[in-house]
């Protein structure tokens, strides 16, 4: 018995660790294309920085994805679905997309700011949580 719970303890550390790094990927893939497409848009091809605007695009969407960064909302919603024994794709999907928007949300509406997060912002974020979620479940999840 207690080996079994290290076993599956070992299995969700394991998913998590790689559920995460499976939303940073996507979240910086995504994200630095989307952010060099903005960043160029605005510049003349034969600026000496439009060949250094892939790395400024990347480095300026990590700056404005840093709430996004957070795991709490994740990880609350894998603890959820591992005590409650939830086995569905959906929650684990619809989970990490919505954990992964949260952060964001709460901090751009608790900081006063009056500007909306645009909605290629809160696409991309989601789609990393919904990527996380769908490994996290391929791993562990299922076998809740």
């Amino acid at each position: 018995m207690i080996g079994t719970f290290i076993g599956r303890l070992l299995g969700v550390f394991f998913a998590s660790v790689l559920a995460v790094l499976t939303a940073l990927v996507t979240l910086f893939w995504i994200g630095g294309s989307w952010a060099t497409r903005r960043t160029q848009s605005g510049m003349d091809p034969q600026d000496p920085l439009y060949g250094a605007s892939e790395i400024i695009g990347v480095v300026q969407f990590a700056m404005e994805a840093a709430p996004a960064l957070t795991l709490a909302p994740a990880a609350l919603a894998v603890i959820a679905g591992e005590v409650l024994k939830i086995r569905s794709p959906l929650y684990y999907i619809a989970g990490g997309g919505i954990a992964a928007v949260l952060m964001p949300l709460l901090v751009r509406s608790g900081d006063g700011a009056a500007t909306a997060l645009s909605t290629e912002y809160i696409a991309i974020v989601a789609t990393a949580g919904f990527a996380a979620g769908l490994v996290y479940w391929l791993i562990a999840g299922r076998n809740a």
